[in-house]
């Protein structure tokens, strides 16, 4: 019973505070000042899942592990009343003579569509940058392979930021925030095929 009382603890945590991250960012039309409110009750969910304990914590790492085990952690904003920021990928390819072309990933089936959006919505949520700079090179290998007469690829990771609710009601349009540049060589061991 102290197992399953646990359980739907986490689910409740988790659910709660997603729809609170929504408050206090602005994505909800309630009034401004339900953000603070969002603010304490993601905290307050933060506590009970012991994401305010240090990384190294052997309590955190417990729980953490269950809920991704069992997958409390994963789906809630999906369904959320507010759609999260987008998270982009723009290929730059600079060729010998000058020449500069744009390129978006190539995406053949729905399915991919759905894990492109995931890979670069984990890029944007990576706090080392080297874990970062692997995911975006393995993305820049294909467009290296198809286009081998480039010298660089400048590959560009951004996000298109949404207004809220409010800033949309005064006219504010979304735009493009550029987050990180990696620039890769083309046929040398900068771009070189990751490891499968």
């Amino acid at each position: 019973m102290a197992g399953f009382c646990i359980h739907f603890l986490l689910i409740t945590a988790a659910a709660v505070g997603e729809v609170a991250s929504l408050i206090a960012n602005g994505y909800t039309n309630l009034p401004t000042s339900a953000e603070s409110y969002g603010n304490r009750i993601v905290w307050l969910t933060a506590l009970v899942m012991g994401r305010t304990l240090p990384g190294s914590n052997p309590l955190r790492q417990t729980v953490a592990a269950y809920m991704n085990s069992t997958g409390i952690n994963g789906g809630y904003t999906f369904f959320a009343p507010g759609v999260p920021n987008s998270f982009k990928i723009v290929f730059e390819i600079h060729y010998p003579n000058g020449e500069v072309e744009y390129e978006l990933p190539h995406v053949t089936r729905s399915a991919t569509v759905v894990r492109l959006a995931t890979l670069l919505h984990y890029i944007g949520l990576a706090k080392e940058d080297a874990l970062r700079e692997a995911m975006v090179k393995m993305l820049t290998y294909p467009v290296s392979e198809e286009h081998p007469h480039a010298t660089t690829i400048r590959t560009v990771f951004g996000f298109i930021d949404e207004p809220t609710v409010a800033e949309a009601r005064k006219g504010k349009k979304e735009s493009y925030k550029v987050l990180y540049a990696y620039d890769f060589k083309v046929g040398s061991e900068q771009v070189d095929k990751p490891v499968q």
